[in-house]
């Protein structure tokens, strides 16, 4: 049983949307308690001092397929749209390259998805794909949004995932309907918003993931019926070279960023971020946004989420600090940058010296190697790794047990 966990983080550089403020917290639960510049500790408490490391808000990938992860990136693009891609996916489904993957139990394949996340700096994540109970099992590594309705795409509805019009409908006030849209460069891309409207589907709630063949008209329109975007610019990348233009977005649209899943994407949200900034149509502030508020927003996640206030989440994100620009300094991370990740106000990844802390929140832990850097992770790790070893799969990820 773990420790409801309540402890001080001291010399604190937290970073927020447009400044960075140091000090202490406490951790009292699931929440962040207190913010000052010295903490007196409460009887229960343990002090951990972070030292010249950087606190972010836990970090929200907006989007993946969290079975999908094992997948080196498949395809011999460019493609017109993503309808083009899945056939010639779906063709290679008794190649080695697909059939390796696939004889690893879903249960496992889910498992690394949540690994993969977490290694990226992340504690909520949003699957883009039906339930599994696997997901919401207490010892799963990530938080997954549970809060949703979805629809894989326009041509794929029925076949993966409900109708749009059908899902849409059974949304309950800000519950969000994350549906794959214009993602393509043809005509056929270009139509689906328009489509999607016409299937009383567009609204304030709707999150739009891709959006590549979005134009111009169709931009104005989102932003009249207040629905939101995920940018995966990675995976349209791969299969379209091309992805959106960030500036051509109008300010009254919010932006997530997600990874997509490996078959198109990057290995990490750290990879991802740099592939964003390598596009020069956003700055790295917009980036943090975009993986913080943002979609904390578009998400309705609880109050306070992606923010480093009092009573906000205590999900967060210290990374070693690798730049004096805190934007810069996330922009720059790899996984092994990563000195400790909190959720709900446990450590689930950290450096050695945070032994002490995972011991007072009555975590289990076995230790790893992350790029070649000791760390400490919840257990249950290492025996999923040792699980994939007879499949012979390459991790996109370095990271092995210690």
């Amino acid at each position: 049983m773990f420790n409801r966990p309540s402890y001080i983080l001291t010399n604190c550089d937290l970073v927020a949307s447009d400044s960075m403020k140091s000090g202490s917290l406490r951790i009292a639960r699931d929440r962040i308690a207190a913010i000052g510049e010295t903490i007196q500790p409460a009887s229960r408490d343990t002090v951990s001092d972070l030292g010249d490391a950087l606190v972010y808000p836990g970090l929200i990938n907006a989007h993946d397929h969290l079975e999908l992860n094992l997948f080196p990136n498949i395809g011999q693009g460019p493609y017109a749209n993503s309808y083009e891609w899945f056939d010639e996916v779906n063709s290679l489904r008794d190649n080695t390259v697909m059939t390796d993957v696939l004889e690893i139990p879903v249960e496992d394949r889910f498992l690394w998805g949540g690994y993969r996340n977490l290694l990226s700096g992340v504690t909520t994540v949003a699957h883009h794909n039906p339930y599994h109970r696997r997901l919401f099992n207490s010892n799963f590594p990530v938080r997954v949004l549970r809060r949703y309705r979805w629809s894989h795409s326009l041509k794929l509805a029925g076949t993966y995932g409900g109708r749009p019009d059908k899902e849409y409908g059974r949304t309950i006030e800000k519950e969000p309907f994350i549906i794959h849209l214009a993602e393509g460069v043809d005509n056929i891309a270009q139509r689906e918003l328009v489509q999607l409207d016409r299937l009383d589907a567009l609204g304030a709630n709707t999150v739009v993931v891709h959006g590549v063949g979005l134009t111009g008209d169709d931009m104005l329109l989102m932003q009249d019926r207040q629905a939101s975007l995920v940018w995966c610019p990675s995976s349209n990348l791969f299969m379209f070279n091309r992805t959106l233009d960030i500036n051509a977005i109008p300010d009254g649209i919010p932006i997530a960023l997600g990874t997509d899943s490996t078959l198109s994407g990057t290995p990490t949200l750290f990879d991802e971020l740099r592939v964003a900034a390598a596009q020069e149509s956003t700055t790295p502030l917009h980036l943090i946004a975009m993986v913080t508020t943002n979609p904390a927003k578009i998400l309705d996640l609880p109050d306070r989420t992606g923010y480093l206030t009092e009573s906000a989440p205590a999900d967060m994100l210290i990374l070693e600090r690798l730049d004096d620009d805190p934007c810069l300094n996330l922009l720059t991370a790899t996984p092994g940058a990563v000195r400790l990740l909190i959720n709900a106000g446990y450590p689930q990844l950290g450096d050695l010296d945070f032994a002490p802390l995972f011991k007072h929140c009555g975590i289990p832990v076995e230790q790893i190697l992350v790029e070649e850097k000791p760390k400490l992770i919840r257990k249950g790790f290492c025996s999923l790794l040792k699980r994939l070893e007879p499949h012979g799969i390459s991790l996109p990820i370095n990271v092995m047990c210690d």
